[in-house]
C-alpha cells in the first residue's frame, strides 16, 4: 500500500509540474500574439492617419479648384469658348431650346 501512494504522489506531483509548464507557455504565447496584435493595429493606425494626410491635401487641391472654377472670368471663358455663347447685342432676346446635356 505504501508503493502505491508513492506513486500517486509521484504523478500527481508530475501532473502538476506538467500543467505548471503548460501554463507558463500558455501564458507566453498569449502575450507573444498580444504583442503582434498591439503591433497590426499600430500599423493600421499609422496607414490610416496617412490616408487622412493624403485626404486632406487632396481636398484643400479640390477646393482651391472649386475657387478658381467659380472666378467670372473662368465661368465666362467657359460659356464663350465651349458652349459657344455671345453677348446680347442691342435688344435680342435669349432663343434656343438646350439641356444640360448639351454643355457636357
Amino acid at each position: 500500500m505504501t508503493r502505491d501512494v508513492r506513486r500517486f504522489n509521484h504523478s500527481f506531483r508530475c501532473g502538476r509540474g506538467v500543467a505548471l509548464i503548460g501554463l507558463l507557455i500558455g501564458a507566453m504565447l498569449f502575450r507573444v500574439w498580444q504583442k503582434v496584435e498591439v503591433a497590426a493595429i499600430d500599423r493600421q493606425y499609422w496607414e490610416a492617419q496617412q490616408m487622412m494626410d493624403e485626404l486632406g491635401h487632396e481636398r484643400t487641391k479640390l477646393m482651391a479648384g472649386i475657387a478658381f472654377k467659380k472666378k467670372l472670368e473662368m465661368i465666362e471663358h467657359v460659356a464663350v469658348g465651349q458652349i459657344g455663347m455671345v453677348y446680347a447685342r442691342g435688344s435680342e432676346a435669349v432663343a434656343g431650346h438646350w439641356t444640360a446635356k448639351d454643355i457636357d
